[in-house]
């Protein structure tokens, strides 16, 4: 595991993100996992983290909620679902919820993490 320190460890998120691929960061001092990363540990303070790539990108939703009023980058997507899904290590992320086929999921249902590497962007995929 590289070491890294409080603002190189969310460079290097972005980094695998645009290379396909989903880390989270663990504190060197108390190991603490964080997804996304942080710049400092919350539990003891520590800058010092090192990144490890989550695998299993599958895990259970444990929180939606629908956007009617988006943020620029996505206005023209109103009226889009937000959800938190809860991975493996107790990791939570949250990303866009894109629904299977327009069946609306629930808390309880598994969804995907899928990366755009281009972007970097991400979304949730239900199903």
């Amino acid at each position: 595991m590289k070491l890294y320190g409080a603002h190189d460890v969310i460079r290097a998120f972005s980094a695998e993100l645009r290379k396909g691929r989903l880390a989270y960061a663990e504190c060197n001092t108390c190991s603490q996992k964080y997804l996304p990363p942080r710049a400092i540990c919350a539990i003891c303070g520590s800058t010092s983290f090192g990144i490890r790539e989550l695998e299993n990108r599958t895990g259970v939703i444990v929180a939606k909620t629908s956007v009617y009023y988006p943020p620029a980058r996505f206005s023209k997507e109103s009226g889009y679902v937000i959800a938190v899904v809860e991975f493996e290590k107790g990791l939570k992320f949250m990303a866009r919820l894109r629904e299977n086929n327009g069946k609306a999921c629930k808390v309880g249902d598994r969804a995907r993490l899928v990366i755009v590497s281009e972007l970097p962007d991400v979304y949730l995929e239900a199903g």
